[in-house]
């Protein structure tokens, strides 16, 4: 009997060609597949990295200036400084917004809160994640104004002031930042954000502007390196927790100076990915955090920072 040929191949052939087809069809659209979720993988780590290489920035600069006083040697020597029992000894205008000693607590040069709620500075902040607050002079000297929080600073000590004029010595700002996370950005729906509270002015008065400095940065930990039997040298690494590092001296300085500051930071990505994602596991400091099974790309980031002031906050 003869075979019915279609084209030039019989059924057969015809079916077993469409069959390899398929085969191949099906092998390349999963090579497909595969290629574009680590694509997607690859931006995805690559925004986080961006988004993680800002909030090191920012906080860099601000740990490494963290207690300089320009010409003072010191900030005990800073009249209107917080006292252990007058947060304003001078009553000078500070922003309302936050609790007088948030502002001129210039002994701790770098001061850690379980949480930003103890800051008195409203905000909605993550209940389990630390807060930082760094203080300093600025850099370059400025004119008198009354619209700022200002330091008139000489060799022997200083004094804060707010718009007046005094001589001799340099004028310089008070520079205060408070850094915590948000668990919502107020500009990108539902994505964690590292925040901070700066010191500025506005509409004529000082006042703390609240900016969302990396989006993604979903939790972290610090921990100081501290001077316990004062030396000069730093001799231990503590949580943001330790109580050791709110002891002072009567003058008001840290009892345990800090020198250094390692931050470590765990940054999400914006939407979840097409793929289950094992349990991710991340040691920050000395203490372990779990990720919620959540199918979210995390990169875990780490910093070391000197403070190059340390020696002269207190």
């Amino acid at each position: 009997m003869t075979r019915r040929r279609v084209a030039g191949l019989t059924i057969v052939e015809l079916l077993i060609s469409m069959t390899i087809g398929l085969l191949l069809l099906g092998a390349l659209s999963q090579v497909l597949v595969l290629h574009s979720r680590q694509f997607a993988d690859s931006e995805a780590l690559a925004e986080l990295q961006d988004h993680a290489s800002a909030a090191i920035r920012f906080l860099r600069r601000d740990i490494a200036l963290a207690g300089h006083w320009g010409m003072a040697s010191s900030a005990t020597h800073i009249d209107g400084a917080s006292t252990i029992a007058d947060a304003n000894p001078m009553g000078i205008a500070v922003p309302s917004r936050c609790a007088p000693r948030f502002t001129l607590d210039l002994t701790l040069a770098a001061t850690f809160t379980t949480h930003a709620d103890r800051w008195q500075c409203g905000g909605t902040a993550r209940g389990d994640s630390p807060a930082l607050v760094l203080r300093y002079a600025s850099t370059e000297a400025t004119e008198a104004h009354a619209d700022r929080v200002q330091l008139w600073l000489t060799p022997a000590g200083g004094q804060t002031t707010h718009g007046e004029q005094a001589t001799p010595g340099q004028r310089h700002d008070l520079q205060v930042m408070g850094y915590y996370i948000a668990p919502a950005s107020s500009l990108f729906s539902e994505q964690p954000v590292l925040r901070r509270l700066t010191l500025r002015r506005r509409a004529g008065q000082p006042a703390y502007v609240d900016e969302e400095v990396a989006v993604g940065v979903e939790y972290w930990r610090l921990r100081a390196a501290i001077d316990t039997n004062n030396d000069g040298q730093a001799d231990s690494w503590v949580e943001s927790d330790d109580t050791r590092l709110a002891a002072r001296r009567s003058d008001g300085a840290p009892e345990f100076p800090v020198a250094a500051l390692e931050v470590s930071l765990i940054v999400r990505a914006a939407a979840p990915v097409q793929r289950a994602i094992e349990s991710q596991r991340f040691w920050l400091g000395d203490t372990e955090w779990q990720a919620p099974a959540d199918n979210f790309l995390r990169v875990h980031v780490t910093t070391t920072v000197a403070l190059k002031n340390w020696r002269r906050s207190g």
